[in-house]
């Protein structure tokens, strides 16, 4: 099941995961690789403008 929230895309395949230690390492995981890519999407924008 995929929830939508203002653009952030979320994928639970099971509604416990978040509360197992896999689940919070992958939410963790997720968030690091969405923010290195925000930063990167960030930067190259400043460097063209």
């Amino acid at each position: 099941m995929i929830k939508n929230h203002g653009g952030d895309c979320k994928l639970y395949i099971i509604p416990e995961m978040k509360h197992t230690p896999l689940g919070q390492q992958y939410h963790v995981i997720w968030n690091a690789i969405k923010n290195w890519i925000k930063r990167k999407v960030l930067r190259r924008y400043y460097v063209n403008s």
